[in-house]
Protein backbone atom coordinates (compact mmCIF):
# COMPACT_ATOMS: atom_id res chain seq x y z
CA UNK A 1 0.00 0.00 0.00
CA UNK A 2 1.15 3.53 -1.16
CA UNK A 3 0.43 5.18 2.15
CA UNK A 4 1.39 8.53 0.73
CA UNK A 5 -0.36 8.29 -2.12
CA UNK A 6 -3.30 7.41 0.10
CA UNK A 7 -3.07 10.53 1.68
CA UNK A 8 -2.89 12.76 -1.35
CA UNK A 9 -6.30 10.98 -2.19
CA UNK A 10 -7.79 12.01 0.90
CA UNK A 11 -6.75 15.18 0.89
CA UNK A 12 -8.06 15.55 -3.05
CA UNK A 13 -11.48 15.31 -1.43
CA UNK A 14 -11.22 17.14 1.85
CA UNK A 15 -13.35 20.30 0.97
CA UNK A 16 -15.84 17.84 -1.04
CA UNK A 17 -17.20 16.83 2.64
CA UNK A 18 -18.18 19.84 4.58
CA UNK A 19 -21.87 19.88 3.38
CA UNK A 20 -22.04 16.16 4.07
CA UNK A 21 -20.83 17.74 7.53
CA UNK A 22 -22.84 20.60 7.84
CA UNK A 23 -25.68 18.16 7.13
CA UNK A 24 -24.67 16.94 10.36
CA UNK A 25 -24.91 19.65 12.35
CA UNK A 26 -20.97 19.18 12.57
CA UNK A 27 -19.28 22.41 11.27
CA UNK A 28 -16.22 21.32 10.72
CA UNK A 29 -13.91 22.58 7.04
CA UNK A 30 -14.08 18.72 5.63
CA UNK A 31 -12.91 15.35 6.74
CA UNK A 32 -10.49 12.80 5.80
CA UNK A 33 -11.45 9.53 4.46
CA UNK A 34 -10.64 6.03 3.57
CA UNK A 35 -12.74 4.47 1.26
CA UNK A 36 -13.67 0.96 1.50
CA UNK A 37 -16.36 -1.49 0.93
CA UNK A 38 -18.07 -4.21 3.27
CA UNK A 39 -17.73 -7.84 2.00
CA UNK A 40 -21.07 -9.73 2.41
CA UNK A 41 -22.77 -12.56 0.37
CA UNK A 42 -22.81 -11.39 -3.22
CA UNK A 43 -19.29 -9.27 -2.75
CA UNK A 44 -16.22 -10.55 -2.59
CA UNK A 45 -12.76 -9.28 -2.83
CA UNK A 46 -13.06 -10.12 -6.74
CA UNK A 47 -16.34 -8.88 -7.25
CA UNK A 48 -15.40 -5.57 -5.87
CA UNK A 49 -12.12 -5.09 -7.48
CA UNK A 50 -13.63 -6.28 -10.82
CA UNK A 51 -14.88 -2.83 -11.29
CA UNK A 52 -11.63 -1.07 -10.77
CA UNK A 53 -10.07 0.45 -14.13
CA UNK A 54 -6.20 0.01 -13.06
CA UNK A 55 -5.30 -2.91 -10.31
CA UNK A 56 -5.09 -1.00 -6.75
CA UNK A 57 -3.44 -3.07 -3.86
CA UNK A 58 -6.58 -5.06 -1.94
CA UNK A 59 -6.49 -5.51 2.39
CA UNK A 60 -8.86 -6.00 4.46
CA UNK A 61 -9.75 -4.50 7.89
CA UNK A 62 -12.44 -6.21 9.98
CA UNK A 63 -15.49 -2.85 10.22
CA UNK A 64 -15.73 -4.29 14.12
CA UNK A 65 -12.43 -3.26 15.01
CA UNK A 66 -12.53 -0.21 13.25
CA UNK A 67 -15.66 0.99 15.19
CA UNK A 68 -13.55 -0.16 18.56
CA UNK A 69 -11.08 2.12 17.56
CA UNK A 70 -13.99 5.01 18.05
CA UNK A 71 -13.73 5.44 13.67
CA UNK A 72 -17.13 6.29 11.99
CA UNK A 73 -18.18 4.38 8.92
CA UNK A 74 -20.70 6.12 6.75
CA UNK A 75 -22.15 4.68 3.59
CA UNK A 76 -21.42 6.89 0.60
CA UNK A 77 -22.31 6.28 -3.11
CA UNK A 78 -19.89 7.16 -5.58
CA UNK A 79 -19.42 7.60 -9.23
CA UNK A 80 -17.49 5.81 -11.86
CA UNK A 81 -14.81 7.74 -14.27
CA UNK A 82 -17.63 7.81 -16.97
CA UNK A 83 -20.28 9.74 -14.28
CA UNK A 84 -22.31 6.61 -13.38
CA UNK A 85 -23.32 4.43 -10.14
CA UNK A 86 -20.86 2.86 -8.80
CA UNK A 87 -22.60 -0.45 -8.98
CA UNK A 88 -20.53 -0.75 -5.61
CA UNK A 89 -22.60 1.88 -3.97
CA UNK A 90 -24.37 -1.11 -1.48
CA UNK A 91 -21.38 -1.82 0.23
CA UNK A 92 -19.46 1.43 -0.01
CA UNK A 93 -18.48 2.93 2.68
CA UNK A 94 -16.21 6.07 4.18
CA UNK A 95 -13.68 5.28 7.38
CA UNK A 96 -13.47 8.63 8.62
CA UNK A 97 -9.79 9.27 9.65
CA UNK A 98 -10.24 13.15 10.76
CA UNK A 99 -12.12 16.14 10.78
CA UNK A 100 -9.66 17.97 12.53
CA UNK A 101 -9.10 21.07 10.57
CA UNK A 102 -5.86 22.14 12.21
CA UNK A 103 -4.12 19.22 10.27
CA UNK A 104 -5.09 20.28 7.25
CA UNK A 105 -4.27 23.92 7.05
CA UNK A 106 -4.40 25.67 3.72
CA UNK A 107 -0.19 25.33 3.25
CA UNK A 108 -0.86 21.29 3.24
CA UNK A 109 -3.09 21.76 -0.15
CA UNK A 110 -2.01 25.50 -1.78
CA UNK A 111 1.29 25.68 -0.01
CA UNK A 112 4.76 25.46 -1.84
CA UNK A 113 6.34 21.92 -2.44
CA UNK A 114 7.68 21.86 1.02
CA UNK A 115 4.97 22.74 2.99
CA UNK A 116 2.55 20.18 1.19
CA UNK A 117 5.10 17.27 2.01
CA UNK A 118 5.88 18.34 5.61
CA UNK A 119 2.33 18.68 5.93
CA UNK A 120 1.59 14.96 4.24
CA UNK A 121 3.89 13.68 6.94
CA UNK A 122 2.15 15.25 9.77
CA UNK A 123 -1.06 13.34 8.46
CA UNK A 124 0.60 10.02 8.00
CA UNK A 125 1.19 9.98 11.83
CA UNK A 126 -3.01 10.19 11.75
CA UNK A 127 -2.75 7.56 9.03
CA UNK A 128 -0.56 5.13 9.42
CA UNK A 129 -2.18 3.87 13.00
CA UNK A 130 -5.24 3.60 11.08
CA UNK A 131 -3.95 1.77 7.80
CA UNK A 132 -2.09 -0.41 10.07
CA UNK A 133 -6.03 -1.92 11.12
CA UNK A 134 -5.75 -3.58 7.68
CA UNK A 135 -4.25 -6.71 6.52
CA UNK A 136 -1.72 -6.75 3.62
Amino acid sequence: MQRDQVVLNALGFWHEYSAILNLMGRYEAGALVLSAFALRDGWTPEDITSYDRSPRPYSQAQGAMLLDRGLELWPTSTTTPDGEPDPRNEVHYDVVVTTDSTLVPDEVLTGTKEEKKRGRARLRSVFDPILDLWET
